[in-house]
């Protein structure tokens, strides 16, 4: 007993451990005896046993000294790690429960410290899932500044219990970050949403001009209209709402040029078709076929075609009313002239005979000419009662 008392034993475990090697003794001797071992025999076995028993009883205070101490060092790192995930998640550190024994108030440590973990993990994917939603509104609207990264850290117990991690660790994880970025991300949305309203009839302007020209590019560029699905990064930015601003204005100007074009071509048309007596029906028909086609090259070109068909048919008119004229001229000249001079009938065309020799035809030269025949039907029909 003195001997393990003197091993720094406890004075119960000194007790139990000497009331085992008493019985063992005990049980030796019994042995022993039925052997007929010598009593030096028996002594050199009774000095093994004990020596066994010492070295196997200083072995389990050893180790339970080691445990003792690395659960003392535990409950240190206990507390600093509850305190760096408050630090982190912006709370105040709370104190465990005291207990009666060091395993019981790690335990408790531990239970704390656990439910500070779930609380940052919550934490950590909320902000995480705050982050990324960030990052892809502002790609969408084409902002070049990338949202900062996250820096939350994590927290690794070795194996001898020690933990790697920040002493004075960032407030990564507070309630105020957390709202930083859903204020930041309002803000995002309702910039998008902005920007949505402003493309969405930008896009249906073009859409419609395009629709009503009938192509596909304006200025041989395809148009990048935007659409709500879109999700590349820049569908919402600025620049987009620039270029499609640019194609709209430019669209506009097309439509405009080609509203004049048909504008100017349509004035002449009607005044030949009035001048040329153009059934109703067959200008409702190119009326009807032109509207179909809005304002397409096609019409334009159409309408060009029509004009030139009405000015031929001008021709032909001003090529008849100089026949009549050549005709009521020649009858004017048998009458006034010399036998000789009966084909000098030009000679009577006077300041008329530039526009009978014209060849610019139009409305205009084709009422000369009626203007004239009349004028020298007149003088034909004096001429005619004179004689």
């Amino acid at each position: 007993l003195v001997l393990y008392k003197a091993n720094n034993m406890s004075g119960e475990v000194a007790e139990k451990v000497s009331e085992e090697i008493t019985r063992a003794l005990d049980t030796l001797h019994g042995l022993c005896a039925e052997i007929g071992e010598s009593a030096e025999a028996q002594a050199a076995l009774d000095q093994e046993l004990v020596a066994t028993f010492t070295e196997l009883v200083r072995d389990i205070e050893e180790k339970k000294r080691e445990k003792l101490e690395r659960l003392k060092i535990a409950l240190v790192r206990d507390s600093e790690a509850i305190a760096f995930i408050a630090r982190e998640i912006g709370v105040e550190p709370p104190v465990p429960a005291k207990k009666n024994s060091i395993l019981e108030q790690h335990l408790e440590n531990v239970a704390v410290l656990t439910g500070l973990a779930q609380k940052r993990s919550s934490k950590l994917d909320r902000l995480r899932s705050l982050h990324r939603d960030l990052r892809v509104l502002k790609k969408l609207l084409g902002d070049e500044t990338d949202v900062a990264p996250l820096k939350a850290q994590d927290i690794v117990i070795g194996e001898q219990g020690e933990y790697a991690f920040l002493a004075d660790p960032p407030a990564v994880l507070t309630s105020k970050r957390l709202l930083d970025f859903e204020i930041q991300i309002e803000k995002a949305k309702t910039e998008a949403s902005e920007r949505q309203d402003i493309l969405t009839p930008l896009s249906e302007s073009i859409v419609e001009l395009l629709g009503l020209m009938q192509e596909e590019k304006i200025n041989g560029v395809r148009v990048d209209v935007f659409d709500e699905e879109d999700d590349f990064d820049g569908a919402l930015s600025t620049k987009r709402i620039e270029v499609l601003r640019a194609q709209l204005a430019q669209a506009e100007q097309e439509r405009e040029r080609r509203e004049a074009q048909i504008k100017e071509l349509s004035g002449p048309i009607q005044k030949l078709w009035d001048l040329l007596g153009v059934p109703k029906q067959e200008r409702e028909e190119f009326i009807d076929a032109q509207s179909k086609r809005g304002l397409s090259h096609e019409v334009v070109d159409q309408c060009r075609s029509e004009l030139m068909r009405l000015e031929g048919l001008i021709e032909e008119r001003v090529s008849a009313q100089r026949e009549k004229i050549e005709h009521v001229l020649r009858s004017i000249n048998e009458i006034e002239a010399a036998e000789e001079d009966v084909n000098e009938w030009k000679g009577l065309l006077g300041e008329f005979e530039e526009d009978f020799e014209s060849t610019e035809y139009s409305m205009a030269l084709c009422d000369r000419h009626a203007a004239a025949l009349q004028v020298y039907e007149s003088m034909l029909t004096a001429l005619q009662k004179i004689v």
